[in-house]
């Protein structure tokens, strides 16, 4: 038996040199590139390949990649055809086993890589879908959402997690192909649906990424392209019943509905969120993720 778990030590040794590829696509996102790039970067111990795919930005983000360059695996600035283009071609200069990507304006926690590449060599995932903390305009954490096994069976047609708390393996890459450059709000959850019957995906339900919530993000787009993505993802994938919920969800106007929830939440809130978004039921508050909280960055939350 300690035979047997020195050889375990070392496998996990072994696996835990497997080399990670980090894509981070960007345009124009100077206030939050630098700190992107340092949470990518700091990961002692992990062999990382990170690049970044900048559009063509002109707000001083080419200086700031520039100052981090020496780092970097491989950066560009050039017009791209939006954020699924940027990522095809930035993948194709990495090597790694693991993939995944990180936007511009979010940010990995510390110490989470590690634990990334342990739940691959422990579970024998071929994709790992890991939490997120949820972080707006004025740097206040206003919820963390830790996927279960519940949220992976909901994927194709329930975007029940976050595609940068997401990795998977290379095999699962080359044998699926590119994320879907006509796709510019639903790449990542097209692509993750996909798959969602053909690998196994495990949920690790650890914080993995800083996902900021601002004016700017384009997830937050109410604009006819937007919603038309999703309702077209939705009648691909889900039944007529979960068809029906998004188009009614839509036809009421999410924004306006979650304002007239909040003033009545004995009658729409518990419709909304536990009908449409099931997903809400599994956050954690600011005060039950104290033990995360502290670890992060003062440049963020200072």
């Amino acid at each position: 038996m300690p035979f047997l778990n020195r050889l375990r030590k070392i496998e996990q040794i072994e696996f835990l040199n497997t080399t990670i590829t980090v894509v981070t696509p960007s345009y124009n996102q100077a206030r939050f590139l630098e700190q992107t790039i340092c949470s990518a970067r700091g990961h002692p111990g992990v062999n990382l390949e990170y690049i970044v795919m900048d559009g063509g930005s002109n707000d001083g983000s080419i200086e700031i990649i520039k100052k981090y360059g020496s780092g970097l695996t491989y950066w560009v600035s050039q017009p791209d055809l939006g954020q699924a283009d940027a990522l095809n071609k930035g993948f194709t200069h990495g090597t790694g086993s693991i993939m995944g990507f990180l936007p511009s304006d979010d940010y990995y926690l510390p110490g989470v890589l590690h634990k990334v590449l342990l739940c691959f060599e422990e579970s024998q995932a071929d994709v790992v879908a890991g939490g997120f903390i949820n972080l707006d305009e004025t740097k206040n954490l206003s919820s963390i959402f830790l996927p279960s096994d519940v949220d992976i069976d909901k994927l194709p047609y329930l975007s029940s997690v976050l595609e940068p708390a997401t990795f998977w393996r290379k095999e699962v890459w080359e044998n699926h192909g590119p994320f879907k450059t006509k796709l510019h709000y639903t790449f990542g959850w097209d692509y993750l649906a996909e798959i969602s019957t053909k690998y196994k995906i495990v949920p690790l339900p650890v914080p993995i990424v800083l996902n900021r919530v601002h004016g700017d993000r384009k997830t937050l787009d109410g604009s006819a392209n937007r919603r038309k993505e999703i309702l077209s993802h939705v009648k691909q994938f889900a039944d007529p019943t979960w068809q029906e919920r998004y188009r009614l969800v839509d036809a009421l106007n999410i924004r306006r509905w979650r304002r007239v929830a909040g003033a009545r939440p004995g009658i729409l809130r518990p419709m909304l969120f536990r009908v449409c978004f099931p997903r809400e039921s599994r956050i954690m508050t600011y005060e039950q993720a104290s033990s995360v909280v502290h670890t992060l960055d003062p440049l963020v939350m200072g």
